[in-house]
C-alpha cells in the first residue's frame, strides 16, 4: 500500500496559499535513485529569485507517490534565509515490485534511443517499472509523444509479459496499438554455412508476419537455438533482434530484421555422473538415457531422454521428483560431461477413487475395472492411460480431478461428469481432461 506522510514544520494552514523562493533542495533515501532524479521528477527546482506556492511542494510529494516507485515519501518545508528548504525523504521498494521495461514493435528508434528519449521525459525512468502505480501510463504518454516526432501517431499500451512457462511475468511490455508492421526479410549475422540454410527455411514462417520483439525472441529461442543444440553447438545464443524500417506505404510498415547469433562451438559427450537417485539405480537410469562418449553432445535429445527418467519416476509414485542437469564443459577440448542431481521428494501412494454425477452401476463397473488400489504407490501414467480409454466405456464428457487425500502423501482422484450439452472446464486440479477427437 503506499503511503504518504506530509509534515509541515512551519506553515499553518492559513498560510498555505503562500509563496517563497526554494533556496535549498534535498532528497534522501533511496539507493536506487540520486537527489536529482528525484527532485527533476517532482518537478521542483532551486530558483532564489520565482516564489513558488507552498501547496506546489504537497503537489510533488504526491506525484512521488502516485508514481508508484517508492514505498514511502515524506516532506518537509521550513523557513530559511531568503524562502524556504524544502527536503524530500523516500524509502525504496523491493526489487521484486519492478519489471524491466520492453518495448515490443517500436520500430522507429533504436533501444538506445527509446532509453534517452525516456530519461530525457521522465527523470525517475532506469529501464524498470514499478508494478503498481502511474509510472506505466507516463511511459505510455512519453513514448506516444516520442513517436509523433516521427510521424507516427497512435496509442502506446502497456501489459505484462508473461513466460513461455508458469511464473511470474517476465516484464512490461510497450506495444503500439492499432499499426501493422510486417516482416519484409530476416538476416542472421554469425551464422556459419553449416546452418545458414536450416535457419532460412525456418525463418521464412516469420516473413510476412507482424513484428513484435517477443515474438523474435521465443522463435529464437524455441525453434532456431535447438537447430545447433541438436549438433553438439550448447552455448550457441541469438542477441536482440534489431528492426530497420524499408518502407512505409499505404499505413503498412515492412521492416528488414537483424538476428545476431553466436554460434560458439561443438561438443562432444564424455560421461555423467548421477547424484541423489535411489528408487532407480544408475544402471536403470541407464536404460533411459543413451550417450556414447566421443560423439557430439544432441542436447535436445538430452531433454526427451531425461523426460522418460521423470516418467518412470512418476509410475512409481515419485511425482514431486525434480532433475537438475549440470554440464561441466572442457572448451579447449571441446568436451562435455554432466552431474545429474535428482530430488526423488515424497513418496505418493493411491487415495480414494470417488464419482460425481455417475449412477452407482456405472461407477462400480469403472472401480472393478481400475487396478490401482488404495495405499499403493501412486502411478500417474496407469491413471492417465486408464482414463483416457474410459470415454469408449462409460461416459462421453467428464473431468478427472486429483486432491490431496486424507493421509499424508497421498492422492484422491474424483471422476466428474459433465452435464449433457455443457462443455468441461479444467481447474488447476484438474489431472486429465478428454480432448475433443476423444469424445467423438
Amino acid at each position: 500500500m503506499k503511503k504518504l506522510f506530509l509534515s509541515l514544520l512551519l506553515f499553518a494552514s492559513p498560510l498555505l496559499a503562500q509563496e517563497y523562493p526554494i533556496v535549498e533542495l534535498h532528497a534522501a533515501g533511496s539507493e536506487l535513485f540520486d537527489e536529482q532524479e528525484i527532485t527533476a521528477y517532482a518537478g521542483l527546482k532551486v530558483d532564489r529569485r520565482t516564489p513558488v506556492p507552498v501547496t506546489a511542494v504537497r503537489d510533488a510529494a504526491q506525484k512521488l507517490v502516485r508514481s508508484g516507485v517508492f514505498k514511502t515519501v515524506a516532506y518537509t518545508h521550513t523557513a530559511a534565509p531568503g524562502g524556504m528548504k524544502v527536503e524530500f525523504k523516500v524509502t525504496d521498494k523491493k526489487d521484486d515490485q519492478f519489471l524491466k521495461a520492453d518495448f515490443a514493435n517500436l520500430v522507429w528508434f533504436t533501444p538506445e534511443e527509446i532509453q534517452a528519449g525516456l530519461k530525457k521525459r521522465i527523470p525517475l525512468f532506469n529501464g524498470y517499472v514499478p508494478i503498481g502505480g502511474g509510472l506505466q501510463d507516463e511511459i505510455s504518454a512519453a513514448l506516444a509523444a516520442m513517436l509523433e516526432t516521427k510521424g507516427v501517431k497512435g496509442h502506446v499500451g502497456n501489459t505484462f509479459l508473461m513466460p513461455d512457462h508458469e511464473g511470474p511475468p517476465e516484464s512490461m511490455m510497450f506495444a503500439l496499438d492499432d499499426v501493422s508492421i510486417l516482416i519484409a526479410r530476416i538476416e542472421t549475422p554469425g551464422a556459419s554455412a553449416d546452418f545458414a540454410k536450416p535457419l532460412s527455411e525456418a525463418l521464412r514462417k516469420m516473413v510476412q508476419q507482424p513484428y513484435f520483439v517477443a515474438r523474435m525472441r521465443n522463435f529464437a529461442r524455441n525453434i532456431l537455438v535447438p537447430f545447433y543444440r541438436k549438433k553438439g553447438f550448447l552455448k550457441a545464443k541469438f542477441g536482440e533482434p534489431v528492426p530497420g524500417i524499408l518502407s512505409n506505404d499505404a499505413g503498412v510498415t515492412r521492416v528488414a530484421v537483424t538476428l545476431p547469433v553466436e554460434e560458439g562451438r561443438a561438443y562432444n559427450f564424455m560421461g555423467a555422473r548421477w547424484a541423489g537417485n535411489k528408487a532407480l539405480s544408475e544402471t536403470d537410469i541407464g536404460r533411459l538415457v543413451h550417450f556414447f562418449p566421443g560423439l557430439p553432445m544432441n542436447a535436445e535429445l538430452l531433454q526427451s531422454e531425461l523426460e522418460k527418467v521423470r516418467l518412470d519416476y512418476a509410475t512409481l509414485g515419485y511425482m514431486k521428483m525434480t532433475l537438475e542437469a549440470g554440464p561441466v564443459f572442457d572448451d579447449e577440448k571441446g568436451e562435455v560431461r554432466y552431474e545429474f542431481l535428482v530430488r526423488e521428494g515424497p513418496l505418493f501412494r493411491m487415495g480414494k477413487l470417488d464419482f460425481e454425477g455417475f449412477t452407482e452401476a456405472a461407477a462400480e463397473k469403472v472401480r472393478q475395472q481400475f487396478k490401482l488400489r488404495e495405499g499403493e504407490p501412486f502411478d500417474f501414467t496407469y491413471v492417465r492411460d486408464f482414463f483416457s480409454h474410459m470415454p469408449t466405456q462409460t461416459a462421453t464428457r467428464f473431468l478427472l480431478e486429483e486432491s490431496e487425500g486424507d493421509q499424508p502423501n497421498t492422492v484422491d482422484l474424483t471422476v466428474v461428469l459433465c452435464p449433457t450439452g455443457s462443455a468441461c472446464k479444467p481447474t488447476q486440479s484438474t489431472l486429465y481432461s478428454p480432448s475433443e477427437k476423444e469424445t467423438q
